[in-house]
């Protein structure tokens, strides 16, 4: 029998007067006080009247959805101010045993609201008898992966200007005691001004004492960003190094316009992830470079940034952000921390990578054919024995894939007539799109999974 949601706390409406850029910045990070002294307290007579159901708003349009949770854009009836409002599945939640990862992104969002402009807002939390509700800052131009896809890798001052703003919030999220454990390009939004606000916080860990120091972690993140810790069997463990490993992938994609560890299937970045096995794309800019290489690094404790060996503010100090990381284009001042969140964003300029052409109503058949190409490519094994798997079947000669069955590599000139069909399973659910954790504990689906004649995947339990 299913257990019930857990009790949801209402959360006032925080002050949504115009905020100044006050952030209680760590004196690690930033020893004076300047205009980061404090974050400012909600006044309680300019409240605007509470958002406690559904009918005080008015709906527009879905900016996005997944399999227990679905965001719409909507307006405030009372004051007519738009928001992102979150609306998240009870039975689903349920269904899906993801009840806990609702209850840490309401209380991780509670704790981090108001506090740093970097970091998306909850303006309410409510509920009614089918669904749990987040009233959250509205995000005008989509996120980092979108801003990629339109304008293609980003040039070096534009790059920079991201990472630094997302280094920024990091950090201070960080002394707050708060590990995200999914930070990637589509959890980093931008406001109507192109600033960045982290989102999706339902993998966070809240350190109850503080302390984000290593400790054993389910499986949590996305493949492509997920640190090297958290797949070594041995250990498993996340601490506040996880996010800085996804600093370095970030950049790389900012710069390259692809994700460092970019593989087929997500068995096979894991494996690229524990060989350390990228490589920089020609024009990749040098001080850039420089900055993923010292943030991807195997040991977490080796990371830039990460104490005791190193420390935030020799993060904050890298040449990337000074005068030195300027030299590459002069344009360009170096990052002033202090004006950070005031100061003008640069314009954004396409970089190393133009972006990918868009599929216009006339080239739909070509758009098909590739796909058709790249499925049957996916699926292609070496020939072998059947061992009575209902799966394996002979489409042209070739064998579709049987859990005992390696992969082969696939001459430039093959040509392939045939899509391999497969079959799935009605019962498992559907990934979450874009919403929540894309990969939650350590269940990996069966379509994903590896070798069993692979020797380092006996040594793997993702």
């Amino acid at each position: 029998m299913a257990s019930a949601p857990p009790a949801w706390a209402y959360v006032d409406f925080k002050n949504d007067e115009p905020r100044t850029q006050a952030v209680d910045r760590p004196t690690a990070i930033n020893s004076s006080p300047g205009p980061y002294a404090s974050a400012p307290s909600p006044s309680s007579s300019s409240k605007p009247p509470s958002m406690v159901t559904p009918n005080d708003f008015k709906f527009l349009r879905e900016l996005g959805s997944g399999s227990w949770s679905t965001v719409m854009e909507a307006t405030q009836v009372m004051t007519e101010k738009r928001y992102a409002l979150k609306i998240l599945s009870k039975a689903q939640l349920i269904k899906l045993k993801k009840v806990k990862y609702a209850t840490v992104e309401k209380d991780t969002l509670a704790k981090l609201s108001n506090g740093h402009p970097g970091i998306i807002r909850m303006h309410a939390a409510f509920q009614d008898e089918t669904s749990l509700y987040f009233a959250l800052d509205l995000a005008d131009n989509g996120d980092l992966a979108d801003l990629v896809k339109k304008h293609g890798s980003l040039n070096l001052p534009c790059a920079r200007w991201y990472t630094a703003q997302i280094v920024d919030a990091v950090l201070w999220m960080h002394s707050k005691g708060v590990v995200h454990r999914d930070l990637k390009p589509e959890n980093v939004l931008l406001d109507s001004e192109f600033r960045v606000k982290l989102t999706d916080f339902g993998s966070a860990y809240n350190a109850p004492d503080g302390d984000l120091s290593p400790r054993a972690s389910s499986f949590v993140g996305s493949a492509a960003y997920v640190s090297p810790e958290l797949l070594n069997r041995a250990s498993k463990t996340t601490s506040s190094s996880s996010d800085i490993w996804a600093i370095g992938c970030t950049l790389y994609f900012l710069v390259a316009g692809m994700p460092a560890f970019a593989a087929i299937n997500d068995y096979q970045s894991f494996r690229k992830i524990e060989a350390l096995d990228y490589t920089f794309p020609d024009g990749f800019y040098d001080v850039a470079k420089d900055f993923v290489q010292r943030l991807l690094v195997l040991d977490p404790a080796d990371r830039l940034g990460v104490e005791p060996k190193s420390s935030p503010s020799e993060l904050r100090d890298h040449p990337l952000f000074s005068a030195q990381g300027a030299e590459e284009d002069p344009s360009t001042p170096p990052i002033s921390w202090d004006t950070l969140w005031t100061d003008p964003p640069p314009p954004i300029e396409t970089g190393i990578a133009a972006p990918a052409q868009p599929h216009g109503s006339g080239d739909e058949e070509d758009v098909w054919e590739s796909m058709v190409q790249e499925f049957s490519l996916a699926n292609l094994r070496s020939p072998g024995p059947l061992d009575g798997d209902p799966l394996s079947t002979m489409a042209n000669g070739l064998l579709t894939p049987s859990s005992t069955s390696t992969p082969v590599d696939v001459p430039p000139d093959a040509v392939l007539s045939e899509v391999v069909e497969t079959v799935s399973d009605s019962s498992a659910p559907d990934a979450d799109a874009g919403v929540g954790p894309l990969a939650a504990e350590s269940e990996a689906p069966a379509s994903e999974e590896a070798p069993a004649t692979d020797p380092v995947f006996k040594d793997r339990d993702w």
